[in-house]
């Protein structure tokens, strides 16, 4: 990654509205996403004028939903030590993840495929830190070890193909979780 810096991933000043992509073809570039399993609700889109990647949805109780970048490519970070982001908004009760994606565990029917046969195995096994941060009103930048992340390998660091943030409900709260999140300066550190 190298978007505007030395690990940078974007900050959505490189969205471009016509092709639904951030970063350049020529570089680390990619797509954003919402995901939500069967009783949530996720969509993210980007806010342009605000640069953040904007999800809102809600999140049933014992449920997830999320949001997440896609790289068109895999890449490499086997030379930084640290992912950064930074957040705003609310997810309610529910806790917030923060995923790294890796080629093996992203099902070959996704889009980009992986390299996962979700036929015969189980898909989806990303790095992961869990109760990442509770988001507020105020932006605030998150910094995480890679080696935080369960998982993480140094096999990890040379097939990673997007990030994402992962809103889960506790099978034991009383009502579903309403996000409303703002992500943007999404980059890996020495």
């Amino acid at each position: 990654p190298a978007n505007g810096s030395s690990g940078g991933v974007t900050d959505f000043s490189d969205y471009s509205t016509s092709t639904g992509k951030w970063g350049s073809p020529s570089g680390l570039y990619g797509a954003v996403y919402p995901y939500a399993a069967t009783n949530s609700t996720m969509t993210a889109k980007v806010d342009t004028t605000a640069k953040t990647l904007h999800a809102t949805g809600s999140v049933a109780i014992g449920d997830y939903a999320g949001t997440g970048l896609t790289f068109s490519q895999c890449a490499t970070v086997a030379a930084f030590t640290q992912v950064q982001f930074t957040i705003s908004g609310s997810i309610g009760d529910c806790d917030l993840e923060l995923q790294i994606k890796t080629f093996s565990q992203t099902p070959t029917t996704a889009d980009p495929p992986g390299g996962c046969d979700s036929s015969t195995t189980s898909c989806y096994g990303y790095p992961v830190v869990k109760k990442v941060i509770v988001p507020t009103s105020t932006a605030t930048d998150v910094k995480k070890s890679l080696s935080d992340f369960s998982g993480w390998s140094a096999d990890n660091a040379k097939q990673v193909v997007g990030v994402q943030w992962q809103v889960t409900a506790a099978s034991t709260l009383t009502a579903a979780c309403d996000v409303d999140i703002n992500i943007t300066n999404i980059k890996f550190l020495p």
